[in-house]
């Protein structure tokens, strides 16, 4: 009779562990593949979607810590021209190295996307307006390094829209529009440079879709 009750009592602990082994194995699973829907599957940078997410919880986070936060939007300049001198393989790998770039400087409060295409961006949480400068600035100049150069034998360089906030006084869309903004007018001023979101200096005129209040430009580049 023990000896039943033993065996049993071990085919029991046996299925259990395994079941527990399955279970484990499953969760795993199921945690990878939701973290691969975060993914950019090509850079393997987060997505566009993750970005929204992210700049959510990270706008919330800093109110309550009361730190500024800072977004950067990139985009490569003649990029089509790229394309169309080398072919896609040529364009991807110049979304590759910069792809490596951001992985390079990303930490604990700096978090890199691909927002589709030729545009990323990068989130900085506690970070004043310099540190973000000098970390694009960073980017810019090594992105001219890449030993291609355009139709118009132009080097394939990157603009860069960055604006610094206090989350206390401004929302999500005001974030993304300042430094949508900022971007257009890096492009609009030359490319190849950082221009930084700036409330006093109102030097250059804003993107066409926006009224304009409020809005001015600091530009940085090409130094």
């Amino acid at each position: 009779m023990f000896l039943c009750s033993y065996l049993l009592a071990k085919v029991l602990i046996l299925y259990g562990r395994d079941n527990l082994k399955t279970l484990m194995h499953f969760d795993d699973k199921q945690q990878n593949m939701q973290e691969q829907l975060k993914l950019d599957p090509f850079t393997g940078l987060y997505n566009k979607k993750t970005f929204n997410d992210h700049l959510l919880r990270l706008m919330e986070e800093c109110r309550n810590t009361q730190k500024f936060i800072s977004l950067a939007i990139i985009d490569i300049d003649h990029f089509k021209s790229v394309n169309d001198l080398y072919g896609h393989g040529m364009g991807d790998r110049v979304i590759l190295y910069l792809s490596e770039m951001l992985k390079k400087i990303q930490n604990e409060n700096t978090q890199a996307f691909r927002i589709g295409g030729d545009e990323f961006s990068i989130l900085f949480k506690g970070c004043r307006t310099e540190e973000t400068y000098r970390t694009c600035e960073y980017l810019r100049t090594q992105m001219s390094s890449f030993p291609l150069r355009t139709a118009d034998d132009k080097l394939v360089t990157l603009s860069c829209g960055i604006v610094c906030v206090d989350p206390e006084n401004a929302d999500l869309e005001m974030l993304k529009n300042a430094a949508d903004s900022a971007l257009y007018a890096a492009k609009a001023n030359g490319r190849d440079q950082v221009v930084i979101y700036n409330d006093l200096v109102p030097s250059i005129s804003p993107r066409p879709e926006q009224d304009g209040r409020g809005i001015g430009w600091e530009s940085i580049g090409n130094r």
